[in-house]
């Protein structure tokens, strides 16, 4: 399990500095000597502070408007697989970007719905993996931002029911241009609470006695790296990482990472390819793990519960 993580850190790290990066798309004389015209209130999508002016610390651009700002990200992937196996996934996920001077709130949405159907068996089996979050930040000066978030999350596949956490801290941004956006966010959870399906593994008959695993509930550290990289005009990447320590129990802990190319081909639109991996080692991953393998020494038949699961997803992407 261990070298499974490494590995997804180490190719995190490695998206975050990659080897000879060359500046590219610089502004034309003409871009540069347009003055900055900033409406006087109102809303905005803020087309007039430039490129992904969102996910700039507002103390880092040429002006801070005082008026309202938004941004909105819609993207939707959609898979299908036939045969003996009939699988079809769907994704979508929305992103809110709303600032009013030195505050920014960011709302994202996040559903993934898998079906799968065995047409040997006639079974059906649907995954269902939702996560919402709410940040708030405010620029302290034009790197740092402290920042209060709440996160919820519910994962079927994993076997969590739900899983809700409050944090605060700090984001530093030790690069912040046009070109290239890298971002480190250290973070304390005073109080995260997860329950866990214990249902979807006692009602299967194999495993009628299986007692289930106590909900959990910890204090927790929460790291977060993200890394946006406009390679051309119409070509992007950007790379994010999450790691979150429960301190009550320091072996229990769940990474995600994200890799995404996007591919504009007009003013709103852009398709997009992602690859994204999720480990989580938890209470119920051990307290599963604990009875099946109770299970095989009595030479009763078992499965494995897992840890990671990665998916690859192609879609478009809608931005205004």
């Amino acid at each position: 399990m261990k070298q499974k993580t490494t590995g997804l850190i180490l190719l995190g790290l490695s998206a975050v500095f990659p080897a000879g990066a060359v500046e590219m798309n610089k502004k034309t004389e003409d871009e540069t000597a347009k003055p900055l015209e900033i409406p006087e209130s109102g809303w905005s999508n803020g087309a007039f502070l430039g490129p992904n002016w969102w996910l700039k610390n507002p103390k880092n651009l040429e002006s801070v408007p005082h008026l309202w700002l938004y941004h909105v990200d819609l993207s939707y992937a959609y898979s299908e697989q036939g045969g003996n196996i009939d699988v079809a996934s769907h994704r979508g996920n929305a992103d809110l970007y709303l600032r009013r001077g030195l505050l920014s709130s960011i709302t994202s949405y996040d559903i993934n719905n898998r079906n799968t159907t065995i047409n040997l068996t006639e079974k059906d089996t649907e995954v269902k993996n939702s996560n919402f979050r709410q940040g708030f930040r405010y620029a302290l000066n034009d790197k740092l931002a402290g920042v209060v978030g709440f996160l919820w999350e519910q994962n079927s596949g994993k076997y969590i029911d739900k899983r809700t956490v409050w944090y605060s801290g700090l984001r530093y941004h030790p690069i912040n241009t046009d070109k290239y956006d890298l971002m480190l966010g250290l973070f304390y959870a005073p109080q995260s609470d997860t329950v866990y399906m214990n249902d979807s593994i006692s009602e299967l008959d194999r495993y009628k006695t299986f007692l289930g695993v106590e909900d959990y509930s910890s204090d927790a550290m929460y790291l977060a790296e993200r890394f946006d990289w406009q390679l051309t005009d119409v070509i992007s990447f950007t790379e994010s990482l999450d790691y979150m320590s429960f301190l009550e129990d320091s072996e229990y802990y769940f990474l995600k990472l994200n890799l995404k190319l996007d591919f504009k081909f007009s003013k709103l639109t852009s398709f997009f390819i992602s690859y994204m991996a999720n480990y989580d080692n938890n209470s119920f991953v051990k307290g599963l793990d604990d009875y099946l393998n109770q299970r095989k020494q009595l030479n009763r038949p078992a499965g494995e519960i897992e840890t990671l699961d990665t998916s690859l997803d192609v879609g478009i992407k809608f931005s205004f």
